[in-house]
């Protein structure tokens, strides 16, 4: 169904889903690029080398891990190297300032997406692996009600009682315009390792959220989602809607698990897949 003539042709199987507030919206940084002006993994990445005075060209582990696209490896590299002892991390804090929240800015796209990703009882729920308060702040100005902030190993276990709000999967920063603390972030590859394989507390979490809903990820390539999910050992246990842009307009693709992994793959494992985005599990 398209809503406007130029717009995305969405299909009912997912508008069904997101009216009766069985889907959660999983927002990556594209969703803060269009109006909000945020910036990419690959541009945060940049702004703190540029920010430190560093750069990876001279390093042969960063540039390797760059050339890939694997920021979060680059990023643990500079941390290691840049660290003073009884310090705290620069790259942590360069990212901060780059993120921090500023006075003015459009957050129509973040209301938006507020008002559509909501629960049976009509309050906002939306994930978000973005760790700047945007959402936050775009329902205050919006006027929503029952939109609580919540982080990291703090979020609510899917399905309880205080399943809803703005939850921030990767860690949040400090608005102390809205009286948010800062939370710990999931950054580096380190970070990375440990919500998703060592602790695994994050892994826990997205198979729990998928069991009770259908996930709408926006703002995510292909690619770079199962670089941060699929590849961290994460099983899809529920259909996923997955927006990917085109030259031309927006494709909407649904994978359901069951599907995928009857599918072979040349080297006879099954393959998992997320949207159009795909990999192999073990």
């Amino acid at each position: 169904m398209r809503f406007i003539e130029s717009g995305s042709d969405i299909p009912d199987d997912l508008i069904r889903t997101v009216s009766d507030g069985d889907a959660v919206f999983l927002c990556g940084a594209g969703a803060s690029m269009r109006l909000a002006d945020m910036p990419s993994f690959q541009t945060l990445t940049d702004r703190i080398y540029a920010e430190l005075g560093e750069s990876y060209e001279n390093e042969p582990a960063e540039r390797i891990a760059y050339e890939r696209n694997e920021f979060d490896r680059a990023l643990r590299s500079l941390e290691k190297r840049t660290l003073f002892p009884k310090s705290p991390s620069r790259v942590r804090a360069a990212a901060a300032q780059i993120l921090a929240a500023r006075t003015v800015v459009n957050a129509a796209d973040h209301l938006a997406l507020l008002q559509l990703s909501r629960d049976h009882d009509g309050r906002p729920r939306l994930l978000t692996t973005n760790f700047d308060t945007l959402f936050e702040r775009a329902a205050r100005d919006g006027g929503l009600v029952d939109a609580p902030s919540h982080a990291g190993k703090a979020l609510p276990s899917p399905g309880s009682d205080n399943d809803f709000g703005v939850m921030h999967l990767h860690g949040r920063l400090p608005d102390s315009e809205l009286s948010l603390a800062h939370t710990d972030l999931v950054l580096t590859s380190a970070d990375f390792g440990d919500a998703y394989l060592r602790d695994g507390w994050a892994s826990r979490y997205i198979e729990d959220r998928m069991r009770q809903n259908t996930l709408v990820l926006v703002g995510y390539a292909p690619r770079p989602y199962c670089g941060q999910f699929g590849a961290r050992g994460l099983r899809l246990v529920c259909p996923v809607w997955h927006s990917q842009a085109h030259a031309d307009q927006d494709h909407w693709a649904r994978q359901d698990p069951a599907d995928a992994a009857r599918r072979p793959t040349s080297s006879g494992k099954p393959e998992r897949r997320t949207g159009s985005a795909q990999f192999q599990t073990g």
